[in-house]
């Protein structure tokens, strides 16, 4: 009899969310890929055909001021304001080239990350949130073979830009926010706002710096 109602009770804080984490988002960049050695590959890669008088860390510059930007630009229009700041003059065909080198191009931080995503993914429903192109970013999770345990990818065109609360909550799918983890690597775009939404959070920093927020350094604490 003890034992049923042991079991009754934990039936009950079941379906009252103590148990209560049902998605996981991770960022991309930064937290599953290594943005900036994928960044520079691609660059040399797309340098020996064009002749640029910028380097990678110029363009990349641009894109992460644009992220911080915190809204939405066509692909066009950036390539405009690259030309624009760079004084440089890409076409849209070069732009379209370096974007298909991009897609291709794909680091894991961590050699077990696959290993790690199917053995969450037995137990959660797995999703990705990135500020970049949808696109290239299921391609960029295809060709490291991890993209198969994400169950939808969310970026610019379908979310909008992190960290606005509406981006967020296209993530959610309707999910309560206690339903919800967020893992990135940046406190502003990727963890502030779901913190102070009700999402459970973890702050990815394999510096190990102080934070009021759960840390992990490396992903395979994910399973601890």
């Amino acid at each position: 009899k003890d034992v049923d109602n042991i079991f009754n009770v934990d039936i009950l804080f079941y379906n009252r969310g103590i148990y209560m984490i049902k998605r996981i988002i991770f960022d991309i960049d930064g937290t599953l890929l290594d943005t900036n050695r994928d960044f520079i590959k691609t660059y040399s890669e797309f340098a020996k055909n064009v002749n640029l008088n910028v380097s990678a860390k110029d363009i990349y510059d641009i894109i992460d001021k644009y992220d911080k930007l915190d809204k939405k630009i066509s692909k066009n229009d950036f390539l405009n304001l690259i030309n624009e700041r760079l004084n440089i003059n890409l076409s849209l065909d070069d732009f379209n080239n370096f974007f298909n080198i991009y897609s291709h191009t794909a680091t894991l931080l961590n050699d077990n990350t696959a290993n790690i995503l199917k053995d969450l993914s037995n137990n959660y429903e797995i999703v990705a949130l990135s500020n970049w192109y949808v696109d290239q970013q299921k391609e960029r999770l295809k060709t490291c073979d991890i993209l198969k345990y994400f169950s939808e990818v969310y970026g610019y065109e379908n979310a909008g830009m992190k960290p606005k609360k509406e981006t967020f909550d296209v993530a959610c799918d309707g999910l309560d926010y206690s339903e919800v983890l967020m893992i990135g690597d940046s406190i502003r775009v990727d963890i502030e706002i779901p913190s102070k939404l009700g999402m459970k959070v973890i702050y990815f920093n394999p510096s190990k710096e102080d934070s009021e927020y759960d840390i992990i350094s490396s992903l395979d604490e994910l399973i601890d």
